[in-house]
């Protein structure tokens, strides 16, 4: 299986930290759904689905080459004023991240929290990917993923 559910999440860490950290120091990012956060802001980014790509396998090698992978990101902030439109602009920077990357955003919007005092934005994200690639760039280990556009 084609697993790139954590690069992704450190990918989306990496850049909400850099964009929001400072101004929300409980910004968090999780790999998995979550009942209750530590904090917030907090993001869910989880691969819900993971599928064998099937135009792409050949008869003389049964691995897989790539992979249907869809992702589902959940922003939850619970600010006093403009909760939604943080929750927005969080989501906004994931949104390009993931655009940047070749994903397709299949859905996004504000859904409902059971908790009414916590605004949520809800997106899916679709993309064909194949096996992660390890590098060195300028002495650190750069892990990079290709996306088949057939």
């Amino acid at each position: 299986m084609i697993d790139i559910e954590n690069i992704i999440v450190d990918m989306v860490t990496e850049s909400v930290d850099s964009e929001f950290l400072a101004e929300h120091p409980g910004l968090c990012v999780y790999s998995t759904d979550v009942t209750v956060p530590e904090s917030f802001p907090c993001v869910t980014v989880v691969m819900t689905d993971n599928r064998t790509e099937r135009r792409t396998l050949t008869f003389s090698d049964p691995l897989e080459f790539h992979a249907n992978v869809t992702l589902t990101i959940n922003v939850y902030t619970n600010n006093e004023n403009g909760k939604k439109e943080l929750a927005k602009r969080i989501f906004g920077n994931i949104d390009d991240l993931l655009q940047r990357k070749h994903f397709t955003r299949i859905m996004a919007g504000p859904l409902p929290n059971i908790d009414r005092s916590v605004s949520r934005y809800t997106g899916r994200y679709t993309a064909v990917v194949g096996r992660p690639k390890t590098k060195e760039v300028d002495g650190e280990t750069v892990v990079t993923f290709p996306v088949y556009r057939g």
